[in-house]
């Protein structure tokens, strides 16, 4: 232990601090890199399974859209006739 205070102590105020900051910079990388390579990886999807994904259904696809809004649309109006009383006017 004598060896490193002696050490130490000869060297200059400016290799002391440079070799402070290197120590604590070689720590810092190495840990970030000892928690990159601990950590599990988590994969996104990518956008192109995602769309093959919604795309590819069992149900036929124009009841889902054309359809489907067709058929909204016309349960709405029979509804708002029910409810609305007839007017006058055309």
């Amino acid at each position: 232990m004598a060896k490193v205070s002696n050490w130490w102590s000869r060297l200059s105020p400016t290799a002391k601090r440079n070799l402070a900051v290197g120590s604590i910079g070689t720590v810092l990388v190495a840990s970030i890199i000892g928690l990159a390579l601990v950590s599990p990886e988590v994969t996104k999807p990518s956008s192109k399974q995602a769309t093959i994904q919604h795309i590819l259904t069992d149900s036929d696809p124009r009841s889902l859209g054309i359809d489907g809004i067709s058929a909204q649309l016309r349960d709405l109006l029979q509804k708002n006739r029910r409810t609305k009383p007839p007017s006058g006017r055309a």
